[in-house]
């Protein structure tokens, strides 16, 4: 990133964080108390779906949780640990991305916007748009080279772990986020040819006696057929 792209990400993300700070008592909504009273009881010993009953997924509540141990049972505490994760996911994705200026775009029209559409409250719609946004990022707008590393494969994972306990139909939106990964693969067509061999069975010959056995052992280790 250049030194300009690198002082403007950073003088946005002190914006935001500013903003968000500025609006972070505004408002309430019913799905945000659902999560801070069943956090504050998971605190004190009460189980999730045993003594607690929800048709929601888990995270928002043990997040809940832990803020409050952390930080104290309050809703700003709750919220400001939601902000705490926001400013690291845009930071990771400021590092990540090849495109600093549409990401510094996107974030200054968001940031007048997000309290309207209830971004600081905790709710499950929070953590699977922070989760979809890094997953988003990370799979659009990331090098090639950078997309098959390590430390990014796991903040991909990261991220779709974020999204998928937290909104059931976060899968989807995950799922093709990594099928799109997959055919960014500098061989798609090679990679998928590797798969189908895995998958479908071809028959071969067991001592020369012609019997028929799935062919999995020249997919796994070509040239070293029985």
């Amino acid at each position: 990133m250049k030194p300009i792209d690198r002082w403007l990400a950073s003088l946005l993300v002190g914006l935001y964080f500013a903003a968000r700070c500025w609006f972070i008592n505004a408002g309430y909504f019913v799905d945000e108390a659902d999560n801070l009273a069943w956090g504050r009881l998971i605190g004190q010993g009460f189980g999730l779906y045993r003594d607690l009953f929800s048709h929601h997924l888990p995270l928002p509540y043990y997040w809940t949780a832990l803020a409050f141990r952390l930080f104290g049972p309050s809703v700003f505490s709750a919220r400001f640990s939601l902000l705490l994760i926001e400013i690291l996911t845009l930071a990771l994705a400021f590092r990540l991305t090849t495109r600093p200026r549409a990401m510094a775009l996107f974030l200054l029209a968001w940031t007048p916007l997000a309290h309207l559409y209830w971004a600081h409250m905790v709710t499950l719609y929070a953590f699977s748009r922070l989760g979809l946004f890094a997953g988003l990022v990370t799979v659009l707008f990331t090098p090639t080279g950078e997309l098959y590393r390590l430390r990014t494969s796991l903040l991909l994972g990261l991220a779709a772990g974020l999204t998928v306990t937290a909104d059931a139909f976060g899968w989807v939106p995950m799922g093709l986020l990594y099928l799109w990964r997959f055919i960014r693969r500098p061989v798609p067509a090679r990679t998928a040819a590797e798969l189908l061999l895995l998958i479908i069975p071809r028959p071969t010959r067991v001592s020369g006696r012609g019997l028929p056995v799935a062919g999995f052992n020249r997919a796994l280790a070509p040239g070293c057929g029985l």
